[in-house]
């Protein structure tokens, strides 16, 4: 984004952030130098409203008027709702929601000609075991609408990933939200978006790429995002009959249950085993192209108790019925998930007369009331139960 300012004539860019200059950082910020631009490097929690003073009292005095304000900082901090607590929350709030509000009371009498706040997706959408971070947002959003009902320049970006660069790059994230019909912005996509928006209206704007028809057969039939009803009926009528059918190359629940039926009791475990491997291995964020022993814990693979959770939903979504709570813990490998499927969900043995035992009252009870304890288990939990079980499985 720096670079962007120097390139569109930025006079001084003034950097801020907790590190200062990095060892990275340092032959960048050369080159925007030699672009002719000056280039401040300030180490500063912009949560620290003193030491933001003294900053803002010095550039005022020093240089050129201030005439522009980008909020970009931000940490991450997910975990299941019920792992969440006020350390967490404050943790990710700081330098959104602290952050934020002090860049716009302290500058609310200087020129400025734009002042941008990095929102996220996750403040529209939602994002699993990110609500502090949602929330975080929303309040940006809210103070972007603020200034603008007040005359003052400002717009809330509700940016989508990033490759290359941000918290999603490198962490297999880009691939999950592809699974779920999110795509990823490039570099210069984001800062083509960034541009057109700072010379737009101002106020909240949302800016990732997505599938529509994918994204709402992620959902399921979930009302829980109700304002996106017009897009829903769009995105099926634009697809036409086939809109369930398949996502992709990835069978959906009611085709596989048809296919299973027309086809004889060998093709059965094959078919149900590749379309567990394909939505398990993209809610991991695993090319699907990867070879895997289905016999591997999935916990090699990544598999934290977020991620268990979510893939528990991303397979009853797919399916169209709701999945125990428990289900990563009793099937921890895509063998095992492909197993239960075939006997206890679909039933095709039973129905066939081939034998297959149902699951009992009991087990079908209990899951429900196990969500919470399974979601407030640390990630070294998870591993050692999955590894515990499937070694129970192996023998």
């Amino acid at each position: 984004v720096a670079r962007w300012m120097a390139e569109r004539g930025a006079g001084r860019i003034v950097l801020v952030g907790r590190r200062g200059i990095t060892p990275e950082a340092a032959p960048w910020l050369a080159t925007l130098r030699g672009m002719g631009c000056d280039v401040l490097a300030e180490s500063l929690d912009v949560t620290d409203e003193a030491a933001l003073r003294v900053l803002l009292d010095r550039l005022r005095r020093d240089g050129p008027p201030l005439r522009g304000v980008i909020h970009g900082a931000g940490v991450l901090d997910d975990a299941a709702l019920s792992q969440q607590d006020p350390s967490r929350f404050a943790r990710v709030l700081g330098p959104k929601v602290g952050g934020g509000w002090l860049l716009d009371r302290l500058t609310r009498s200087d020129p400025l000609d734009l002042f941008v706040l990095f929102s996220s997706a996750a403040s529209v959408l939602g994002a699993p075991g990110q609500a502090n971070h949602a929330a975080a947002n929303s309040f940006l959003d809210l103070l972007a609408r603020e200034r603008k009902n007040s005359g003052l320049p400002g717009v809330s970006v509700n940016w989508g990933a990033w490759t290359e660069v941000g918290a999603a790059a490198g962490r297999g994230v880009t691939e999950r939200l592809m699974a779920q019909g999110l795509g990823a912005l490039t570099p210069s996509q984001g800062l083509m978006a960034l541009a057109r928006l700072i010379e737009g209206e101002g106020g909240q704007v949302a800016v990732l790429p997505v599938d529509w028809r994918r994204y709402m057969e992620h959902l399921g039939g979930a009302d829980s995002l109700a304002f996106l009803s017009d897009v829903r009926g769009t995105a099926s009528a634009a697809a036409g009959p086939s809109a369930h059918s398949t996502v992709g190359t990835t069978v959906a629940a009611p085709d596989l249950r048809r296919q299973l039926e027309d086809s004889p009791p060998g093709r059965w475990r094959p078919m149900v085993a590749s379309f567990v491997r394909e939505r398990a291995l993209r809610a991991l964020g695993v090319d699907t192209s990867r070879s895997v022993d289905p016999r591997m814990p999935l916990g090699d693979l990544g598999l934290d108790s977020l991620l268990a959770v979510e893939l528990r939903n991303a397979l009853g979504s797919a399916i169209g019925r709701s999945l125990p709570a428990t289900l990563l813990f009793d099937y921890p490998t895509i063998d095992a998930l492909t197993d239960y499927l075939l006997n206890d969900v679909f039933r095709m043995y039973e129905e066939a007369g081939e034998g297959g035992e149902a699951p009992s009252e009991e087990a079908v009870a209990a899951g429900p009331s196990l969500v919470a304890s399974i979601e407030e288990l640390s990630d070294d939990e998870v591993d050692r139960q999955l590894a515990a079980r499937a070694a129970r499985g192996a023998r």
